[in-house]
């Protein structure tokens, strides 16, 4: 399978198969890889919100998360950026079937495709910093969208190891910079709300978050891909984004005032306490049966039934 490195493909353009190209990174990314470029086609959802993308881009509708066709589609492309499924907590805790559907089995079905693939493309998909790993890189437990994407990187590593796959997980930071985001983010809203002068709401109590321009994701990504043109199969990457600035949501809160010029007051609010649970292990009785007795009692049940077949009467052939 390593041949697939050495047929030009990285000499000329390359062609990358885009899921989730109507989302805010998507749509932003598609415009600067074709400048550059590269020959780009998407996949989204017939009901996404479509942002502009460039002109010529040929987009499939399709639901990743029960597509039957993407192993015809994936031959086609040199690589695969995977963006689509669900990319906000808030989402993912609640329609938490949907969130399992479209990041683990889109991300799953994408990966069955490119195994049975002749020449596999690699793919790059977006994981997140609610992956939550130790030192180890043992994968602990954090919210339900954590999970969906801890699930999509492990099912990319089995895959990448087993089928002799390039894949790379993104754990990208919270993403800013585009008026043209998701009208819910917090720095978008936060800066339009200031803008005209209205109050800015903070939760109490939240832990500091990470946020990364739209600009340096997009260079990320792009120098990520062209890399993984370079890595020979089988490989798992992971590229950590936690180089976004780390700031408590007050905090944001009175930087977009003053980079507003405003002077919007924040109001504090409560949420409704999380929910954690530790996991509590029951007790066993101890085994009673040991290995050779229960081997003994297995071969005196074999003989009993070989015996028992072999005194069974033979039917008679015909009719009565």
């Amino acid at each position: 399978m390593s041949s697939r490195r050495s047929d030009g493909s990285s000499r000329r353009q390359p062609r990358l198969l885009l899921t989730g190209c109507y989302g805010g990174l998507g749509s932003y990314l598609a415009h600067i890889l074709i400048a550059q470029g590269w020959r780009v086609d998407g996949i989204d959802l017939a009901t996404a919100r479509r942002r502009r993308l460039p002109a010529g881009m040929d987009v499939r509708h399709l639901d990743l998360g029960s597509a039957s066709n993407l192993p015809s589609i994936v031959v086609n492309y040199d690589g695969i950026l995977h963006l689509a499924g669900f990319s906000r907590v808030g989402d993912a805790h609640s329609r938490p079937l949907e969130a399992i559907r479209a990041n683990i089995m889109g991300t799953a079905n994408l990966l069955e495709a490119m195994r049975r693939a002749q020449r596999p493309p690699w793919m790059l998909f977006a994981s997140s910093l609610e992956v939550n790993t130790d030192a180890s890189g043992a994968y602990g437990l954090t919210n339900m969208y954590g999970l969906t994407k801890a699930a999509s990187e492990l099912l990319s590593h089995r895959y990448a190891a087993d089928y002799g796959l390039v894949v790379a997980a993104a754990r990208i930071a919270g993403i800013y910079g585009s008026p043209d985001d998701n009208p819910d983010k917090v720095p978008l809203v936060f800066a339009l709300r200031a803008l005209e002068g209205k109050p800015l709401r903070v939760a109490a109590g939240q832990r500091l978050m990470r946020y990364i321009h739209i600009d340096d994701v997009s260079k990320a990504l792009i120098s990520a891909m062209r890399q993984l043109m370079r890595i020979r199969p089988p490989a798992f990457c992971v590229l950590d984004f936690r180089a976004g600035r780390k700031i408590g949501l007050e905090q944001l809160a009175r930087l977009v005032c003053r980079k507003a010029g405003a002077t919007s007051p924040i109001e504090s609010f409560t949420l409704p306490a999380s929910r954690e649970l530790i996991a509590r292990n029951l007790t066993l009785q101890a085994p009673q049966v040991s290995l050779e007795q229960g081997l003994a009692e297995l071969m005196l049940a074999l003989r009993r039934a070989d015996r028992k077949a072999t005194r069974a009467p033979r039917r008679r052939s015909g009719t009565i």
